[in-house]
């Protein structure tokens, strides 16, 4: 498949105390050659609705859409390496299921590994997932759906997607907040952070915890 130039879209249903616009308008300012797109929308709506919201705002020559969630990290490596894991299985859809993970409150880096009878489908990382535009066509995420909507998006097309190790390019981040049921045992010891980041990205991340 080809892939045109990148272009980002930031979709932000935040209320007042937390938009970004003002960040995003002086980024522009000093980024001009950055193809950004902001959508602020006037309302909170459902995490699948705001994933249809990105990928129908980008440009219409966009072949491939890529999900990052605002509050995981993604290496540098992460966009170059779902593309590469795309064409080296000619699939529309790629995912991670296994995730490492960093609680900031508690200071504890963990792997979550679903389990294995779950089906695919039942497995997926929404915020890992790259796929083609023809995939996404073909079905879009389920509206009104804020958990797990990557599950009826790939349910019935499994053979059209791969699971992809998570290695550059993701880290899940815990912060007290999330929408998600992955979670550190409340019996774990703090074992610090094992993800290389840098001194003051560290200190950022631990005052996002609530």
């Amino acid at each position: 498949f080809p892939v045109t130039i990148a272009s980002w879209v930031i979709v932000d249903d935040s209320d007042a105390t937390y938009r970004v616009d003002a960040q995003v308008m002086r980024f522009q300012e000093t980024h001009a050659d950055v193809n950004l797109k902001y959508v602020s929308l006037p309302r909170a709506v459902s995490i699948g609705e705001k994933r249809n919201i990105g990928c129908d705002a980008a440009p219409p020559t966009a072949s491939v859409f890529l999900n990052m969630d605002d509050d995981d990290h993604y290496p540098k490596s992460s966009i170059i390496a779902r593309l590469t894991w795309m064409r080296a299985f000619n699939v529309g859809c790629v995912y991670c299921a296994t995730l490492p993970m960093y609680d900031c409150k508690n200071y504890i880096s963990a792997i979550n590994v679903p389990p294995l009878y779950l089906a695919p489908h039942e497995r997926v990382s929404e915020a890992s997932l790259a796929f083609t535009r023809e995939f996404y066509v073909a079905r879009k995420f389920p509206t009104g759906v804020s958990v797990a909507e990557g599950e009826a998006f790939l349910a019935g097309r499994i053979s059209q997607t791969a699971e992809i190790p998570p290695e550059g390019v993701i880290v899940s981040f815990l912060h007290g907040l999330n929408f998600t049921s992955r979670r550190v045992p409340e019996s774990s010891e703090s074992n610090g952070c094992h993800y290389g980041f840098e001194d003051t990205y560290f200190e950022y991340l631990s005052g996002l915890a609530v």
